[in-house]
């Protein structure tokens, strides 16, 4: 860094703003990204996605407001290579940054943009990204629970119901939009058994301990991470959580 102050570099600035960035200094990481970009303009490379990224990062631990991360999303949708993962990678983060800010309002751009590139494609992640972002677009923009829940189950593989993954995924899906919480309940549920004992069954019951507390049912949510913490008992955030629910 002592380097890059008295003789800046293209290669230095992004070697700093990866450093940052791995470390979670993500407005720091932004600086550096775009002093890269200054640096080596004419060179055809282009980060505007790894600015939004660190932006979208810093908005998610409250060290920014969603208004910030807007400019630097419509900056990677105005890219002049499209790139169809990343747009679709900002539809997602969008999504959860507006749901966890309550900015709905800013919302419907990204999804549609996301939609269209995640679209037409055989490529699975993509086409499994489509699923989600046009079940988010009925619940976030048209406020349609039951369309949303819909799509999602449409496009699940045949025979989810039955997959110990897929139904743990799913009832992960429901937790994360705070909806079908009854169902989710009862897929968690399902999964415990199914799990080997300790770290990996605590996780399921930290699952369902969530579950539980979004759908106000305290007293369960409260056995579930007892249970969570006596298969992990190393594991000091079960007992954390423990303690934050008993108080509640």
């Amino acid at each position: 860094m002592t380097r890059f102050k008295f003789k800046p570099s293209f290669d230095d600035a992004l070697f700093i703003a990866g450093y940052y960035s791995g470390i979670g200094e993500n407005i720091k990481a932004v600086e550096y990204y775009r002093k890269s970009l200054e640096l080596g303009k004419g060179n055809g490379f282009d980060y505007s996605y790894k600015i939004f990224e660190n932006i979208a990062n810093a908005v998610w631990k409250d060290e920014l407001s969603f208004n910030e991360v807007i400019p630097a999303a419509d900056a990677v949708l105005g890219m002049a290579k499209k790139n169809n993962k990343n747009i679709v990678d900002v539809a997602r983060l969008m999504t959860r940054l507006a749901d966890k800010t309550g900015s709905f309002d800013r919302l419907e751009k990204y999804l549609r943009a996301g939609i269209e590139a995640s679209s037409g494609t055989n490529n699975k992640q993509l086409k499994n990204a489509n699923v989600d972002l046009l079940a988010d677009y009925a619940l976030y923009i048209r406020k349609d629970i039951s369309k949303a829940i819909e799509i999602k189950k449409a496009g699940m593989p045949a025979g989810w119901q039955d997959s110990r993954d897929l139904y743990y995924m799913f009832a992960k899906w429901c937790l994360i939009r705070k909806i079908n919480l009854g169902e989710a309940e009862m897929f968690a549920r399902k999964t415990l058994p199914q799990v080997q004992p300790g770290r990996f069954r605590a996780r399921a019951y930290s699952t369902l301990a969530e579950i539980l507390e979004a759908n106000n049912k305290i007293d369960q949510a409260i056995e579930a991470i007892k249970n969570a913490a006596s298969h992990d008992p190393d594991n000091e955030y079960y007992q954390e959580e423990l303690e934050r629910l008993e108080s509640e």
